[in-house]
């Protein structure tokens, strides 16, 4: 019956009832030594279950869990739980320990490493006083470096640990040190929160301490006895070192402490990212007022930022320069800027921006000439012994690509058109165009500034130069202005160049001329006018008649002088006729002439004109002269008309001897046989 569980758990089981825990402890061990180990585990149930009685001594239930370990030691979490309830600090961490170093530990309640680890640190540092032999600073801070996300609690627990062991200024050290090292801003306001509330409690006892020993100050003049402790008093009364009183000193800490809060978070937010220019700017406006820490504080970003990796413009340098401006130290800004425009920065942009701010800090003093020869010396094209020199290297700096910064060209243009003279802006202009780097607006810019000084043909070439450079759509504006202009200018003096231009519109592009002169309905009555109307369209063929003559004279081999003669003439002709059909006519009546104005009437017949009398008689022959041009400006043309008239004539008369004769003609020719 002995080797039967079954009976010796019922036998446990019904002395633990009856509270029998010496009867009880001993069957349990009697039933160990009796079964065999395969089935121990029925009997620990209940023997651990035993043990957990109140009113079992602690040091039987310490006796009895060492053993069970022996047997199973996965359920040492259970041992811990138990030494927890018991108040064994220092076996229940020295066991959590163990735990933690033992890697190939796998928890039986499903918890992590990193709960267990956190437990230890809470059960150090609450009770600091019970627990020894264990190096907590060092556990805690191997805790820091190993779990990131619990940095801030695990820095609180730190200093948790020294303010319970008393150790007040290392607390201070240790809050101190973590601010300085987290990088989150949860975690830093976690150790922020700690801190203030410690400097808050050590404010408050001081307080009270203070206020507790005015009271007995009466009472301490009795208990002086002998004469050593009178003059000790007499002697060290109100001496600084001696005094206890420093709730003076505390209340400084406290107010030092939320002045340094904003330095502080910029200090966390930087070591996120230490290339964050826009932080380094918050940085010194923290230290506004105090130029010393302004320039620790330049300096120190200017040391830290790497150009290739920050973040945001780069003005760093702009804002020393200004501080020591602000100084009236322009030597010393100057020598910055100079290292400054030295550096490869990430962008042409970045660097152009240097620029671009020390020429203005040169204009803020009025040193108009300083500030054009840096606009010429950062627009300079490196020579080609330095283009070898990088291309040997293999990387370019953006010192190389700076002089085609449009940014940096149009500041110097301005400079130029404000300080320079017409010379120097228009070579500044033409470089712009020869680098290929102008905008519309440059090339309108160019062309207004040349009109301003009544150079309208230039301005002109200017507008020609946009318009191959640019399409659609950017070169609208272009075109827009350009017709305008020209129009306001010339008028209808010079239509065939006008009608150039319009052809040229519609040659680019018909959406070109299309969005003209839909948008703009004055450019449709300048397309109207120059190129549209039926006067200027029937010039315009004769013009091209004229030009067809010329070429067909020319194939004909006719000699150059009489050709230019024969032009010149049909010329004059077309010119007088054009004058005649612009020439509206005037009504004459009784003596009143209508202007074709209607503005005036003016008398033009004073005396009545006798007029001759119309005759009717068909016999009058009017005759008109024909100007004779000689057969030999014609060349071969002219023998092939003559011939052609001729074929026409003998074929008129074969078909008049063909036809029937009317009466009028047969009476005609009885008259003449």
């Amino acid at each position: 019956m002995h080797k039967m569980p079954r009976i010796w758990i019922m036998f446990i089981t019904t002395l633990c009832d009856q509270r029998l825990i010496t009867r009880a402890r001993r069957t349990c061990d009697r039933s160990l030594c009796a079964l065999p180990v395969t089935q121990h585990d029925r009997i620990w149930s209940p023997y651990l279950t035993l043990v957990s009685l109140p009113g079992v001594p602690v040091e039987t239930s310490l006796r009895v869990y060492r053993r069970y370990l022996l047997f199973d030691p996965s359920h040492i979490e259970d041992f811990i739980d138990f030494l927890l309830r018991s108040q064994l600090w220092q076996e229940a961490s020295e066991r959590l320990a163990s735990v933690l170093n033992n890697d190939s530990f796998h928890s039986i309640k499903g918890k992590t490493r990193h709960q267990l680890w956190l437990e230890l640190c809470d059960l150090l540092t609450r009770h600091a006083t019970e627990v020894s032999g264990l190096k907590v600073d060092a556990i805690i801070r191997g805790g820091i470096r190993k779990y990131s996300d619990e940095i801030g609690r695990l820095w609180t627990s730190l200093a948790d640990y020294y303010v319970r062991r008393g150790l007040y200024e290392k607390a201070r050290d240790i809050f101190e040190e973590g601010l300085a090292s987290v990088v989150t801003v949860r975690d830093f306001s976690v150790i922020f929160d700690s801190y203030a509330q410690f400097e808050q409690s050590a404010l408050a006892a001081k307080i009270e301490t203070a206020e507790n020993n005015s009271k007995d100050s009466d009472e301490d003049d009795d208990v002086l006895r002998n004469g050593i402790e009178k003059l000790s008093k007499k002697f060290l009364e109100g001496f600084w070192l001696n005094d206890d009183d420093d709730a003076d000193l505390r209340m400084a800490r406290l107010e030092a402490l939320f002045d340094r809060r904003p330095e502080l978070l910029n200090s966390v937010l930087l070591r996120q990212n230490p290339h964050n220019v826009e932080q380094w700017h918050r940085r010194v406006k923290l230290f506004e007022g105090n130029p010393t820490r302004q320039i620790l504080t330049f300096t120190e970003a200017v040391r830290t930022v790497d150009p290739m990796k920050a973040v945001g413009k780069p003005h760093i340098v702009g804002i020393i320069c200004t501080v020591i401006e602000n100084h009236n130290d322009l030597v010393n800004a100057g020598v910055v800027f100079d290292k400054a425009v030295q550096v490869n920065y990430k962008t042409v942009d970045n660097l152009a921006s240097v620029w671009c701010e020390w020429a203005e800090m040169e204009l803020r003093h009025k040193n108009f000439q300083a500030a054009l020869e840096l606009m010429k010396r950062s627009t300079a094209e490196p020579s080609v012994e330095v283009k070898r020199r990088v291309a040997v290297d293999g990387n370019e700096p953006v010192q190389m690509r700076l002089h085609r910064s449009l940014r940096l060209w149009s500041f110097y243009v301005d400079l130029e058109e404000s300080l320079g003279t017409l010379e120097s802006t228009r070579t500044v202009y033409e470089r712009i165009l020869d680098l290929r780097i102008a905008t519309p607006q440059i090339i309108l810019n160019f062309a207004y500034f040349l009109e301003e000084h009544k150079y309208f043909e230039d301005a002109f070439k200017v507008y020609e130069r946009g318009i191959k450079i640019f399409k659609y759509p950017h070169v609208k504006d272009i075109w827009v202005t350009y017709l305008s202009k020209f129009v306001k200018r010339y008028g209808k003096s010079k239509l065939e160049r006008a009608r150039e231009l319009f052809e040229n519109a519609i040659e680019k592009g018909s959406m070109v001329l299309a969005i003209i002169t839909r948008s703009d309905i004055g450019q449709w009555h300048l397309w109207q006018t120059h190129f549209i109307l039926p006067e200027n369209l029937m010039q315009k063929d004769q013009s091209l008649n004229l030009e067809e003559a010329v070429d067909t004279l020319k194939r004909a081999g006719v000699p150059e002088n009489e050709m230019a003669a024969l032009e010149k003439q049909l010329t004059s002709s077309s010119n007088l006729s054009s004058k005649n059909a612009n020439k509206m006519p005037s009504f004459v009546s009784a003596g009143v002439e209508f202007q074709p104005d209607g503005n005036r009437n003016m008398d033009a017949n004073k005396e009545d004109i006798e007029l001759p009398e119309e005759s009717d008689s068909d016999d009058e022959n009017i005759e008109i002269s024909q100007k004779v041009v000689p057969s030999a400006v014609f060349g071969e043309l002219a023998n092939k008309v003559a011939t052609d008239q001729k074929r026409d004539s003998s074929a008129a008369e074969e078909s008049n001897n063909n036809a029937p004769l009317g009466a009028l003609e047969r009476i005609k020719r009885q008259r003449k046989q």
